[in-house]
């Protein structure tokens, strides 16, 4: 069997052994910035986000991948067992910090599939020196600009729904 999917802001190949076979291999084509040429990466290293994954699907992938369960997930990004129990079954889904722990403890999980499967686009990084640009910015505005930005931050955060 071999499929094939595409994306919006870039396309990812599934291609598929035959049933039985022990190979999947994945690629994620991604436009890259100002050139518009397309780069190529392996995902049997990164996994791409799969359209319609839901967050407990997404454990349930990574825990079979790293022959993982809930508690070393837990205890690999410091978050009570029972919290990665109620993702693991649908109950509830992490917030921003803790996924990005998940990516950062299991790397071939990437920040784009685990916000994509709580229905998020995950947020650009931040270049070295932008935090302390925005927080000298912060810095110099009144108490009551700085209520309004953040007010306009977070709304502006949350249209990062899909």
């Amino acid at each position: 069997m071999v499929s094939a999917y595409a994306m919006h802001n870039g396309a990812y190949l599934g291609s598929r052994a035959p049933s039985g076979s022990r190979h999947t291999f994945y690629f994620y084509l991604r436009n890259v910035e100002g050139g518009g040429t397309l780069t190529c990466v392996n995902t049997r290293e990164h996994a791409a986000p799969v359209e319609g994954e839901t967050f407990a699907q997404v454990i349930a992938a990574l825990k079979g991948h790293y022959g993982t369960n809930d508690s070393r997930i837990a205890a690999a990004i410091g978050a009570h067992v029972s919290t990665v129990n109620n993702w693991a079954h649908g109950k509830a889904n992490p917030r921003p910090a803790a996924i990005r722990a998940l990516a950062a403890a299991f790397p071939k999980f990437t920040e784009e599939r685990l916000f994509a499967a709580i229905g998020k686009r995950a947020p650009a990084p931040l270049p070295p020196d932008g935090r302390a640009e925005v927080l000298e910015v912060f810095d110099r505005l009144t108490a009551e600009q700085q209520r309004m930005l953040l007010i306009q931050a977070n709304a502006l955060a949350d249209t990062n729904d899909h």
